[in-house]
């Protein structure tokens, strides 16, 4: 079979669609929808009804499946699930009919699950694998013929199905920080973000089974069936062992492995590139398809008697787009479609006005020129992949007005100097030579932009009034219209100072004066700024003759008032000086008053 390189990039107009796009809670079996294809089978005959594939995923992407002994599960990127194959198999008799919103599936001798978009899980077939946990939220699942198992989205690991004994271990107890797991009948395993796998079932302790110290800690992706243990290291190679485990191709030495499956002795892997590799002791399903040869495989599966694989569709993932002004003078520049894999040869471009070619225009960009006026433009990517061409078209933009003309953009702030809080507006005032511009301008203050619109010329923004204490920077870019160049104005200062504190001294209350000493005085001060709630301390120090000095100290309440109570305070006249301490936003100050007791 013929290897193939998928690039991230193509460096000629076509860019090729990334891996993001995933659902949130996906399972780590599931390909990006970026990746998806249709649905490829093969196998012996105890599986021609599980290899036939439905009519019905004939136009459909497909982002996950799975085999059992005689049964096929798919999932689309629209998120319906698909199982067919022998109906006298549990997995596929009991499967749900209808079942949308799918990530991924499992599907085993027995039974399925299907990971749903939002983390929750559906079981279905026997041993009690079609009752999950109420309430369940997961990012992985796997289902042996007893039990199913499902990794929760913060890690752990829940199990349900035949009750948990010497038939059917337990998982260990205190799994966390999990991303997969994988189970088959005798030995299940679990992945942890680490790279560390953690193994049980009835015949874990089997020395052939025991996970090799040298590949503890570099395992990214994880597959088990029968009696062997399959993982991708973090180098991209692949490893198997086991009692059941099958030797690896030496045809995959140094290939980068993406997707690998076991089932029993069976085995299929995936290369990074899309070539795909079948061995074990089923002859059938080691006699990949012919049709294969020349595709991309983005994801295996393999049960007792088939194989099944997603195949990666040449397709559009998104078409072209085209930024700029469409007037006479300016220039378009086109973003390339976005492909799920790369052509043959480098893709080529064509702008089109009407829907029409414009001769010898195939760059990313089109400068406008007056046999353009009043055209609708487009921009159309072509791209070749064994011998399949697609195009794809983006959206027209236009119609192509008159040239453009320079503008200027003036930013004026006021006041651009003053006080924390005070009221500031800063104005851009817009020009151009034979008329007056219209769209927005975008105001950034210290790297935060807000927009507005203009009106005759000019648009204001009213600057927030908890600027803090310093100087700030502030430019004013207006966007430009179908006629107007865009501009963007000188950079302008706004210097914020602290407000200024007013003391306002409030009047004295005095209870119990009968006889030489008053039993409790109330003392009140009143801190004010403008356009500001103070904050701080006041300092009250009051004195009089032949009395001890009293000194104070009380916060300001958030409506500027500082209120000081003194008791047994000898009757008198005294000086009262309040100190205000300042704050981030308001200068101290002082006032002195003569206080009668």
């Amino acid at each position: 079979m013929r290897l193939r390189t998928l690039l991230a990039a193509s460096t000629a107009g076509t860019i090729l669609a990334g891996l993001g796009g995933m659902p949130a809670h996906a399972d780590p079996g599931a390909v990006p929808e970026a990746r998806s294809g249709h649905v490829e089978a093969w196998g012996n005959a105890l599986a021609a009804t599980a290899t036939t594939v439905p009519a019905e995923l004939d136009d459909k992407q497909i982002i996950s499946v799975s085999a059992s002994n005689k049964g096929t599960a798919a999932v689309t990127a629209d998120g319906d699930l698909f199982v067919w194959g022998d109906p006298s198999v549990v997995e596929v008799d009991a499967a749900p009919v209808g079942l949308t919103d799918v990530a991924s599936v499992s599907l085993r001798l027995g039974g399925g699950v299907a990971l749903k978009r939002d983390g929750s899980v559906v079981g279905w077939g026997e041993n009690g694998i079609d009752a999950p946990p109420t309430g369940l939220s997961a990012k992985a699942v796997s289902v042996n013929n007893q039990s199913a198992y499902a990794v929760t989205t913060d890690g752990t690991l829940v199990s349900w199905g035949t009750e948990h004994g010497p038939s059917n271990p337990a998982p260990p107890e205190g799994l966390t920080g999990l991303v997969d797991v994988s189970a088959a009948a005798a030995v299940t395993a679990a992945l942890d973000a680490d790279g560390e796998l953690h193994l049980w079932g009835l015949l874990a302790d089997n020395p052939a089974l025991e996970v090799p110290s040298e590949v503890q800690g570099h395992v990214e992706k994880l597959a088990v069936g029968g009696l062997a243990i399959g993982v991708i290291l973090d180098d991209g190679s692949v490893r198997t062992w086991g009692i059941s485990a099958s030797a690896v191709p030496l045809e995959l030495t140094g290939e980068t492995i993406a997707s690998l499956a076991l089932y029993s002795g069976n085995a299929i892997a995936a290369t990074e590139d899309g070539e795909v590799y079948a061995w074990g002791p089923n002859a059938d399903i080691n006699d990949i398809p012919s049709s294969l040869d020349d595709a991309h495989v983005a994801a295996v599966s393999v049960g007792q008697n088939h194989a099944v694989v997603v195949v990666t569709d040449f397709r559009v993932v998104s078409s072209p787009s085209i930024a700029g002004i469409p007037a006479v003078g300016q220039t378009l520049t086109a973003t390339s479609a976005e492909l799920s894999l790369e052509p043959d040869s480098p893709a080529t471009g064509q702008w089109l006005a009407d829907g029409e070619e414009i001769a010898g225009e195939t760059g990313d960009e089109l400068t406008l020129d007056e046999d353009l006026l009043d055209a609708m433009i487009s921009y159309r990517t072509s791209a070749v992949r064994n011998g399949e061409t697609i195009e794809s078209t983006s959206e027209e933009v236009g119609p192509v007005t008159p040239e453009t003309v320079p503008s200027t953009t003036t930013l004026t702030v006021t006041p651009a100097n003053g006080a924390y809080g005070t009221t500031r507006t800063a104005t851009a005032t817009v020009a151009k030579s034979g008329g007056t511009p219209t769209g927005s301008v975008t105001f950034t203050l210290d790297g935060k932009a807000a927009t507005a619109g203009l009106t005759d010329g000019k648009a204001t923004w009213t600057l927030p009034g908890d600027l803090a204490v310093g100087v700030h920077t502030l430019t004013a870019a207006y966007a430009g219209d179908a006629t107007t160049d865009p501009s963007t104005s000188a950079v302008a200062t706004v210097s914020v100072t602290k407000a200024a504190a007013t003391l306002t001294a409030g009047k004295t209350k005095v209870k119990g004066k009968s006889g030489t000493i008053a039993k409790k005085i109330v003392l009140k001060v009143n801190v004010g700024a403008a356009g500001v709630s103070p904050d701080g301390t006041v300092k009250l120090v009051l004195k009089g003759k032949g009395v001890k000095k009293r000194t104070v100290t009380v916060t300001v309440k958030p409506n500027g008032v500082a209120k000081v109570k003194l008791k047994k305070i000898k009757r008198g006249k005294y000086k009262a000086t309040w100190t205000y301490s300042g704050s981030a936003t308001v200068i101290g100050g002082k006032v002195k008053t003569k206080v009668t007791i």
